[in-house]
């Protein structure tokens, strides 16, 4: 899809739905040494180098692209519990079990040994979670792109082409911005990808996927992540408070208007001093309404 056609696609949506939260979801391509396919990767922290990148001309006429990142987190209040959903005692064995039914699964699209980064073989195996830093950029075969990805953050997981969009987007409305990607091969790494399709019977990034969207549904239904939705919504709910007859910034001009009245008349004193102290009263209402509508989450 791309960047730019995704935060297309989340403005559509946006004007079509009311929404607390935003996902992205999908497949990308390993960065760290840690990860392996089929492995799940969420944010964390969306690296976005597609902007201002700055191609420069070396001796020997070599190139050198100079990036130039744009940083985009997910709220610690929605990690938190999807970390947790992994770890704590009464949700773990929902987790294991997730795990070990996408291995059986993975294990039936690709039966065989494939190439793994380093050429050695190896064989699918049920799925990891990891937060962490995620890059969104450009496809990359290059072994010195990734070391320059890796060189703006040592912990970068992996590396997809939309979630930038997705995330300005989210920043722009003050709307919060999740990823979750699941690993379907390896960027840069020297790697025949026609020979690894062949290999893994083409069926890598359908095991990517099945994890990717299978660990969404779990975390929508986890206890944890429902809370902070709730939350959300009661955070937003408070944008039902607000006059829509009359806009706060009429509020504030209403105000300097009652001021300036009451000491261009004196005859009418009584009335502009009642009329401003009415009018006080609902504007420090508005305000309390405005600060709790724009408390974050």
């Amino acid at each position: 899809m791309g960047r730019t056609e995704n935060a297309a696609a989340t403005t559509v949506c946006l004007a079509e739905f009311d929404t607390n939260l935003l996902i992205c979801v999908g497949i990308a391509a390993g960065l760290s040494k840690d990860v392996a396919i089929g492995d799940v990767c969420y944010t964390g922290t969306i690296v976005d180098v597609l902007d201002n990148a700055k191609i420069t001309q070396l001796p020997g006429g070599k190139q050198q692209i100079k990036l130039s990142p744009t940083f985009y987190s997910t709220p610690r209040a929605l990690v938190t519990p999807i970390a947790l959903h992994r770890i704590h005692p009464a949700t773990k064995p929902a987790h294991l079990k997730w795990a070990t039914e996408q291995g059986k699964a993975a294990r039936t699209l690709i039966p065989n040994e494939f190439s793994g980064r380093t050429g050695k073989r190896e064989c699918v195996k049920e799925p990891i979670v990891r937060e962490g830093v995620i890059a969104c950029g450009l496809v990359s075969d290059s072994t010195e792109y990734n070391e320059q990805l890796i060189g703006i953050d040592r912990k970068l997981l992996a590396l997809e082409t939309e979630s930038g969009g997705l995330f300005s987007i989210g920043q722009s409305r003050q709307i919060p911005a999740l990823t979750i990607r699941s690993i379907s091969d390896f960027a840069g790494a020297g790697i025949d990808k026609t020979i690894f399709e062949q290999q893994t019977d083409n069926n890598a990034r359908k095991v990517a996927a099945l994890n990717a969207s299978i660990f969404l549904t779990h975390q929508l239904r986890s206890a944890g992540v429902r809370s902070y939705l709730e939350r959300r919504r009661s955070i937003r709910s408070a944008s039902d408070l607000q006059p829509s007859f009359f806009p706060y910034h009429h509020l504030i001009s209403l105000k300097t208007y009652w001021s300036k009245a009451m000491t261009s008349s004196a005859e009418n004193f009584g009335f502009f001093r009642r009329a401003s102290r009415c009018c006080q009263k609902v504007i420090a209402c508005r305000c309390r309404e405005f600060e709790l509508f724009n408390e974050p989450a």
